[in-house]
């Protein structure tokens, strides 16, 4: 069995040296991700928006025809832009902290 350890170790030697670095770790240039469009979410009002952090902002009032979010937060209406949402763990989440969501009144 000992004489077989020298010719496997060859062996492995040999095939990581034949096949190319680019098959044996596939990355993806950052360029290309970035590339990707994000698929539209589709909100209904009274789903709960979260933050970016994870904490509830608080239910949809409304949405609007081209996928922006309604809610009311500390007693002011607040427009949330489609583009920053997604669905995360299942929850509707905004790419926005509660103090960028506040400054869209």
């Amino acid at each position: 069995m000992n004489k077989f350890v020298p010719a496997a170790l060859l062996s492995t030697l040999a095939t990581f040296a034949v096949i190319p670095y680019s098959v044996r770790a596939e990355t993806v240039p950052v360029e290309a991700v970035a590339a990707v469009k994000a698929v539209p979410v589709k909100a209904a009002a009274g789903q709960i928006l979260y933050d970016v952090a994870g904490k509830s902002l608080g239910p949809v009032y409304e949405v609007g025809r081209n996928g922006s979010v309604v809610l009311s937060l500390d007693d002011h209406l607040v427009t949330v832009p489609g583009a920053t949402l997604s669905r995360v763990k299942r929850k509707l989440t905004t790419s926005l902290s509660r103090d960028e969501v506040a400054r869209r009144h």
